[in-house]
């Protein structure tokens, strides 16, 4: 994927026709490796919901999880390939969650709290993109919202839409809390 999204950085760059600094190529090279591994993962998950007749449940599942995650943050697999065999997985274990609706109706509200809890508590997640104050409590506050967006939407839309929505909270919740120990693993190992 790197390779590829390499060979896309210096294709844009010859259609330009501009010169462009090592920092700026790396920035568009980072950007197509983040393009092409969320197509991959998304075009995984749209098959895999169209072939389990879980194609509704599976875009809910995919478009909370990515919005919730590009404003909370959390881990992330040391490699592209990594990346989208673990989202790919995450996303597919939202069908084998489905299966046990009688069971995970009742913890929905329970799912939504803790989930606005550990939002509150941590999120955003200090990446290595710096966040000014500013933006880190605009995220914050974003983050809330979708989680409180999702409370109230549980009221109105299918059980199993209702369970694909708090089922992705709080599988980027899990990520929240484990970018946490590995920040504090780091910290402490230095």
């Amino acid at each position: 994927m790197e390779a590829l999204a390499t060979k896309l950085t210096y294709l844009f760059i010859s259609w330009t026709n501009k010169e462009y600094s090592n920092e700026d190529i790396e920035i568009y090279d980072y950007g197509f490796q983040c393009f092409l591994n969320s197509i991959t993962t998304d075009l995984i998950l749209l098959f895999w919901g169209l072939i389990t007749h879980s194609l509704l449940e599976t875009i809910c599942w995919l478009i909370t999880f990515c919005i919730y995650r590009h404003h909370a943050g959390g881990a992330h697999a040391s490699t592209s390939i990594r990346c989208i065999i673990l989202s790919s997985l995450l996303g597919i274990s939202n069908y084998a969650i489905l299966r046990f609706a009688d069971y995970i109706i009742p913890l929905i509200m329970p799912i939504h709290i803790i989930s606005l809890i550990v939002c509150i508590l941590f999120a955003p997640i200090q990446s290595k993109k710096y966040l000014s104050p500013l933006e880190r409590k605009r995220k914050k506050i974003i983050s809330a919202a979708i989680i409180s967006l999702s409370i109230i939407a549980s009221h109105f839309v299918s059980n199993s839409i209702s369970i694909s929505i708090s089922y992705s909270l709080f599988i980027a919740n899990i990520l929240i809390v484990i970018a946490i120990f590995k920040n504090k693993n780091r910290v402490s190992n230095c």
